[in-house]
């Protein structure tokens, strides 16, 4: 099985990518002297199918899923714990959310964009980590 490199970065960009590109760490971290390296993939509901890959593959798509998943991180460490599973779980619609946020952001009176949440209390983000996040999965011309 060999991945594009362009490939694996729309993958890990989409809305699910940020768990599938896992599996090469967890993969590596599993298996730290093995070659090649078994990567299990979800491929249905609770079905999984593992994969033998050469390790200098398994560590490349590692190293690229750690460069697609840096925005997704450092949101996440602006962000109270009890919201970041959902982040992580709902791409799509956290960068609806930001781009909401941001659409009200004012660069004059603010340096941060207030991200509203309806059951905690709202999160101050740096707008340079909101705009990286969504440049990097949302497509969006900032």
């Amino acid at each position: 099985m060999k991945i594009s490199d362009e490939a694996l970065r729309r993958l890990c960009r989409s809305e699910d990518g940020g768990r599938e590109s896992k599996r090469f760490q967890e993969a590596l971290s599993i298996s730290p002297m093995e070659d090649p390296v078994s990567v299990q993939f979800e491929v249905g509901f609770n079905e999984y199918k593992n994969f033998e890959l050469p390790r200098e593959d398994v560590e490349r798509y590692a190293e690229i899923a750690r460069q697609e998943a840096k925005p997704e991180e450092e949101l996440l460490e602006c962000l109270k714990p009890e919201v970041r599973g959902w982040v992580l779980n709902n791409r799509r619609k956290m960068v609806e959310k930001l781009r909401e946020a941001r659409s009200k952001f004012d660069p004059e009176y603010h340096t941060h964009v207030t991200i509203i949440w309806p059951i905690h209390a709202p999160d101050a983000v740096p707008v340079e980590v909101v705009d990286a996040y969504l440049q990097k999965y949302g497509g969006a011309k900032i």
